[in-house]
C-alpha cells in the first residue's frame, strides 16, 4: 500500500502514511499489517485479507467512480457488512460512486445501496432503491415472505433454472412496460487523475520491483544457485578436460559450449514469474497507476545487476574455478554471458506478456532455446546447414556468444603435445591421436574446420550483435505490453428503449472491434516486423543473403 500510495497520491509523506493507516485500520487489515500478500513459495495473507488489501489499493486513488467485481467474495458476512460500511462512509465524505456486483448479499449490506439493479438473460429485471424491491415483488404477485432477505427472494423469481424461463420472462416483460426508457445518467465533467511522472514512477517501481525480486526466489536468486549447480556439475563430468592437452581438446571445446547453453536454458523459468507479473502489471495500467514505459524502464533497470551476478555464478566457481579457465579473458567472459543471458531474459519476457497462458509460453521458450543450441555452431559449421535454417544460425544469440568465449577461452594458451613447427600448418605432434596445435590460436584454427570455433577476435561485434537481438525482442515485448493494456476503448451504443420492450437479449450491442486478446493479428505482424529487422542487420553485419518467409 505505501508503493501505491506514492503512485497515486501527490501529498507529503506524513498525509500519505495517515490515509494509509485510516484504510488499513477501517478495512481490519493491522493485524496483518506486515504481513506479504503471499505466493506459491509463502502463504501470506488469507483469501479475504487479500480481497480487502486490494479494496484498499483502490481507495488511495482517490477516485470519483470506483467499480467493484464481486468484493464481497471470500468474506464472512461480517467482514463484508464491516467493509460496506466503511465504503458507504467513504462514498458519501468524498462524495464517490461506487459501482458493485454481489452475488449474495447480506439484508443489511443490500439495504445499505442507494440504488440497486437486478439483472437476467442480459436485460434488466429492476433498478431502483432496495427498499422499493417488497412493493415490486408485490405487483408481480410473488409477495416477499416475512424474514425473507429482498434480494435472495427477487434473485429466485428471475433464476430461470428455478423458476422456469416463462416466469423470468413475465418479470422482465413487467418491468419493461414500467419503465420504457432506460435512465439517463449524467455525471458531468469528471476530475482528471493527476499522475506522477514517468521518472517518479519508474524510481517506485524499481524499489518495489527489487523487493519483489528478492522475495520471489525463482526469478534471479534461485537461478543464481541453479546456475552454479549445473554449470558445476558439467564442470566435474569433464574435470579431466581442465588439462592443456591435445586428448582434452574436444572436450573443453564442448565443455565451454555447456558453459554457454546451460544457464540461458533456465530462462523459460523466467516466463512464468513475467507473466504472472505481467497479469498484475496490466491491471495497474488499467486502473491508472502506473504507465507501460515505467514498466519497461524499471524493469531494464534492475535486470543490468542481476545479470551480472547471473554470469557470476554460471562461471566463476565451474569454469574458474573447477575447469581451469583461461584467467585473462575472465572480465569479457562475464560480460558476454551477462549480455548473453539478458538477451534471452528479453526472449522470455516476450513470451511471457505475447501469450495469456505462462505454460504455452515456457514451452515456446524452450522451443527457441533448442533452435539456439542446436544452431550455435558448437555442433557442426552453419555452412553445413541448408537454407533457410542456416538464418537461425544468424538471428540467435548462442552463435555469438560461442563463437567469442571459445575465443577467449583458447586465445593465448599453450597445449601439451604438440611443438612448434616451421612447417606447414605450423605444429607437429611427436606422439600418436590427435593433433591440434601448440598455441591456442592453432588449436582454434584447427576447430573451425568443422565447428564456428572463434579463431578471429570478434568480441565487440558478437557483443553488439547479441544486444540489438535483445534490443529487438525488448521492444516488441513493450510494444505488445502497450497494446494490451491500452485503456481507450469505443462506447458501445445503447439499445432502443424499443428493443428492450421487445425482448431484447442484452442492454447494449458490441460493435466488431478486435481486442488484443481475442485476435492473434496484431501477433502476426509483430513476428513479419521482427524477421525483417533481423534480416536486415544480419546483411549488414553479415554480407549474408537476407532471409524471405
Amino acid at each position: 500500500m505505501e508503493y501505491s500510495a506514492e503512485l497515486y497520491m501527490q501529498v507529503g509523506t506524513k498525509e500519505r502514511k495517515d490515509n494509509i493507516d485510516l484504510i488499513v485500520e477501517k478495512l481490519g487489515l493491522a493485524g496483518c499489517a506486515d504481513t506479504g500478500a503471499g505466493n506459491e513459495f509463502f502463504k501470506g495473507m488469507s483469501g479475504g485479507q487479500k480481497k480487502r488489501l486490494s479494496l484498499g489499493v483502490a481507495l488511495l486513488k482517490g477516485t470519483s467512480i470506483m467499480f467493484l467485481d464481486g468484493p464481497t467474495s471470500g468474506l464472512d458476512a461480517a467482514a463484508a457488512a464491516s467493509v460496506f460500511g466503511f465504503l458507504a462512509e467513504m462514498a458519501y465524505e468524498a462524495n464517490m460512486i461506487i459501482v458493485a456486483t454481489i452475488q449474495q448479499p447480506s439484508e443489511p449490506l443490500f439495504m445499505s445501496f442507494s440504488s440497486v439493479m437486478f439483472l437476467a438473460n442480459g436485460r434488466v429485471a429492476y433498478h431502483d432503491t432496495p427498499q422499493q424491491v417488497e412493493q415490486h415483488c408485490a405487483d408481480l404477485g410473488r409477495p416477499l415472505p416475512t424474514y425473507t432477505n429482498p434480494a435472495c427472494h427477487f434473485m429466485q423469481l428471475v433464476n430461470s433454472d428455478l423458476v422456469g424461463s416463462d416466469q423470468v420472462d413475465s418479470v422482465l416483460v413487467c418491468w419493461g412496460k414500467r419503465h420504457s426508457a432506460p435512465p439517463q445518467l449524467n455525471f458531468g465533467n469528471l476530475p482528471e487523475h493527476a499522475h506522477q511522472s514517468v521518472m517518479a514512477q519508474t524510481c517506485t517501481l524499481l524499489r518495489r520491483q527489487g523487493l519483489i525480486s528478492i522475495r520471489d526466489p525463482s526469478l534471479y536468486f534461485g537461478r543464481m544457485v541453479t546456475f552454479l549447480l549445473a554449470n558445476s556439475f558439467f564442470a566435474v563430468i569433464y574435470f579431466m578436460a581442465r588439462q592443456h592437452s591435445q586428448e582434452y581438446v574436444l572436450p573443453r571445446f564442448f565443455l565451454v559450449g555447456f558453459f554457454c547453453a546451460v544457464p540461458t536454458m533456465f530462462s523459460a523459468v523466467a516466463v512464468y514469474s513475467f507473466n504472472y507479473q505481467f497479469q498484475l502489471i496490466a491491471k495497474e495500467v488499467g486502473n491508472g497507476l502506473i504507465s507501460a514505459r515505467s514498466y519497461t524502464l524499471a524493469t531494464f533497470v534492475l535486470e543490468v545487476p542481476y545479470m551480472m551476478m547471473l554470469a557470476l555464478f554460471a562461471m566463476v566457481v565451474p569454469l574458474y574455478g573447477i575447469a581451469n579457465g583461461n584467467i585473462p579473458g575472465f572480465f569479457w567472459t562475464i560480460t558476454i554471458m551477462a549480455v548473453t543471458l539478458w538477451s534471452f531474459e528479453c526472449m522470455a519476457q516476450f513470451f511471457a506478456v505475447i501469450f495469456l497462458n505462462a505454460l504455452v509460453g515456457m514451452l515456446c521458450m524452450l522451443g527457441l532455446w533448442a533452435l539456439a543450441f542446436l544452431f550455435s555452431g558448437v555442433f557442426l559449421m552453419p555452412e553445413f546447414v541448408i537454407w533457410p535454417l542456416r538464418g537461425l544460425c544468424s538471428a540467435l544469440p548462442l552463435t555469438y556468444a560461442s563463437r567469442s568465449l571459445h575465443h577467449l577461452e583458447f586465445h593465448g594458451t599453450v597445449w601439451e603435445g604438440a611443438q612448434l613447427s616451421s612447417k606447414r600448418p605450423g605444429f607437429t605432434c611427436g606422439q600418436e591421436g590427435p593433433c591440434y596445435g601448440r598455441t591456442g590460436d592453432q588449436v582454434l584454427h584447427s576447430l573451425s574446420v568443422l565447428f564456428a570455433a572463434g579463431v578471429e577476435n570478434t568480441i565487440a561485434k558478437d557483443i553488439g550483435i547479441i544486444l540489438i537481438i535483445g534490443v529487438i525482442f525488448k521492444t516488441i515485448c513493450f510494444a505488445v505490453v502497450v497494446l494490451r493494456t491500452h485503456r481507450a476503448h469505443a462506447a458501445w451504443p445503447i439499445v432502443s428503449a424499443q428493443k428492450i420492450s421487445e425482448g431484447s437479449t442484452a442492454i447494449r450491442e458490441r460493435p466488431n472491434i478486435p481486442y488484443i486478446g481475442e485476435t492473434r493479428d496484431r501477433y502476426i505482424v509483430v513476428v513479419v516486423f521482427a524477421i525483417v529487422v533481423v534480416s536486415l542487420w544480419e546483411q549488414a553485419f553479415l554480407d549474408t543473403p537476407i532471409i524471405i518467409l
